[in-house]
């Protein structure tokens, strides 16, 4: 693992149990959304009252953003768990996170991850994915290969990650893995939650369903 700044776990825990306290609140947010008169949105209802959680994200240090990934991957895996770790540091090669799950029928399967604690103003862009591109597939061998940003991507940036198969997750979805517990690789489920996020959605009902 590689060396970490001293408190970047405790900073993750912080952050684990801020949303230990949330399960209230955030239920209530659905309990609301699905009241809302038709031709409203409800996704964007929930997303809009989300946005002021992105300041969690912002305000901590990058290193404990890449715990902070850790413990939603833990907490939103389809699959048991063969490894998880943070790899985040000099000479990561744009490995931030690294996990292993094991598909019935299909084997381990790596996920590599690489996190982007930016603020609103700055935006991830095509030098950026160029550079994961390059490490994530050939050194890291990942399966699924995902950026994750507290911001947003260029458009450039979006084209080069749908040619290379990154997945990418801007802020919007971070809320909605955070908050919905749908990760960015639930293709389908992030699609469902925005039809309709009152009925799909795996928001944990109980401070025990976290972890």
């Amino acid at each position: 693992m590689a060396e970490l700044p001293t408190g970047a776990e405790d900073w993750a825990d912080d952050v684990a149990g801020y949303w230990r306290l949330r399960v209230p609140e955030r239920l209530r947010d659905f309990e609301i959304a699905a009241r809302i008169p038709p031709g409203h949105d409800p996704a964007e209802y929930l997303l809009d009252r989300w946005l002021g959680e992105l300041r969690i994200y912002r305000e901590i240090p990058p290193a404990a953003f890449e715990w902070t990934l850790r413990h939603l991957f833990l907490r939103t895996s389809f699959h048991p768990i063969m490894e998880l770790r943070v790899t985040g540091g000099p000479g990561d090669k744009g490995a931030d996170v690294v996990a292993k799950t094991y598909v019935d029928g299909v084997g381990p399967h790596k996920y590599v991850i690489q996190a982007k604690r930016y603020g609103a103003k700055r935006t991830v862009g095509f030098q950026d994915v160029s550079q994961f591109a390059g490490t994530c597939f050939k050194i890291h061998e990942a399966d699924t290969a995902v950026m994750v940003t507290t911001s947003t991507f260029t458009p450039g940036a979006r084209d080069l990650a749908q040619r290379w198969g990154i997945l990418l997750c801007d802020f919007r979805q971070l809320l909605v893995w955070t908050e919905a517990s749908i990760p960015p690789w639930d293709a389908e489920g992030m699609k469902a939650f925005l039809v309709d996020p009152t009925r799909n959605h795996r928001a944990p009902r109980h401070e025990s369903e976290l972890y």
